[in-house]
């Protein structure tokens, strides 16, 4: 078989029906750089669970396929299918699983699968191939897997078995490397049951479930937020109340004075985590006023200081602010931020 030759009949999806297990054999195992949800052209990492000794293993992959029709479960339980419009992911919840269609996501690579054996899963990438620059490296030999005769080659470091009969993806391994994965019993050209390719049961919308993501994102920075809280009281104040009123030092060292005028003394200036400023009242600077800063009058002047990062002055802070900025010098008018 020449190469350029089978290459013009992997262009497209099988048609042949597959049904099969996924096995990786022991070897070295490669990085697996990712690009999003996917991983580059070869065999991908194993899937392993830990049982209930603690112990790992690796999971049981199975797969269907159909065309465009696709079901994978591990260990028994449903993880992707989709019937070729529609594409349930169960890799939240192997009971409610989140319904993708060309209307809720934001491309259409998001309903395709993505996870382990996803180049066994998926149709060879042969439109990546195509590419005048890519070529295999050796000639297309017969071999066999699984005791079906396959076509065997490598390409980008990759060796592949392909099925000569239907054109299915047998086995991937890194060149060089005795690290392989493959189907196992593979059942091609046997009738399949299109009930295998739909989900009847509950879903979440891909909205719900962002809004579900976005809750467990708060819920989380909200618990972290109570135990760094909790670690202070048991570990360095002797109760809740003392943090209130915690004292700490603050560098409020401007790093950078874009705008000043040394004829009348204003100035804007911008520091690591603040932006300070000193105006006239009539002046001719542009300025704008920040509902969240400190403002403040006192030597004749409207300042103002804007802390970055949420971090928060109490009284005795902007105090010591003022003893630096203008010790002894009466202050007037002064709005703490939100006032």
């Amino acid at each position: 078989m020449d190469w350029e030759d089978l290459l013009t009949r992997l262009v497209g999806t099988p048609d042949s029906t597959l049904h099969a297990r996924v096995q990786w054999d022991e070897g070295e195992v490669s990085s697996f750089p990712f690009m999003g949800p996917y991983y580059q052209w070869g065999p991908g990492p194993r899937r392993v669970k830990v049982d209930e000794e603690g112990q790992h293993r690796p999971a049981t992959l199975e797969v269907w396929r159909h065309g465009r029709k696709v079901r994978v479960e591990e260990d028994g339980h449903p993880s992707y299918i989709t019937d070729g419009t529609r594409a349930w992911d169960f890799r939240e919840d192997v009971s409610r699983p989140v319904l993708l269609t060309s209307e809720t996501v934001s491309y259409p690579g998001a309903m395709v699968y993505s996870g382990e054996a996803q180049w066994l899963v998926l149709p060879p990438p042969a439109a990546y191939w195509s590419d005048e620059d890519m070529q295999a490296d050796g000639p297309v030999e017969e071999d066999s897997v699984e005791g079906r005769k396959s076509w065997s080659f490598v390409i980008s470091g990759v060796r592949v078995w392909i099925d000569q009969a239907s054109l299915h993806v047998l086995a991937l391994q890194f060149d060089g490397s005795t690290y392989r994965e493959k189907l196992v019993d593979p059942e091609i050209g046997q009738s399949l049951d299109d009930d295998l390719f739909t989900w009847n049961g509950p879903v979440v919308s891909a909205r719900e479930q962002q809004k579900a993501r976005g809750r467990e994102k708060e819920r989380k920075k909200l618990e972290q937020t109570r135990h760094n809280r909790q670690w202070f009281v048991d570990n360095v104040v002797e109760s809740e109340s003392d943090l209130e009123s915690l004292p700490v030092t603050l560098d409020l060292t401007p790093t950078a004075v874009p705008r000043r005028n040394d004829v009348t003394g204003e100035f804007l200036a911008f520091g690591d985590n603040l932006r300070l400023s000193r105006r006239l009242p009539n002046t001719d600077i542009r300025y704008e006023e920040h509902a969240d800063a400190h403002r403040w009058s006192a030597q004749g002047y409207k300042w103002q200081l804007y802390l970055f990062d949420e971090v928060t002055l109490g009284r005795e802070g902007i105090q010591e602010v003022w003893n630096q900025l203008h010790p002894g010098e009466p202050v007037t008018d002064y709005r703490p931020p939100g006032q």
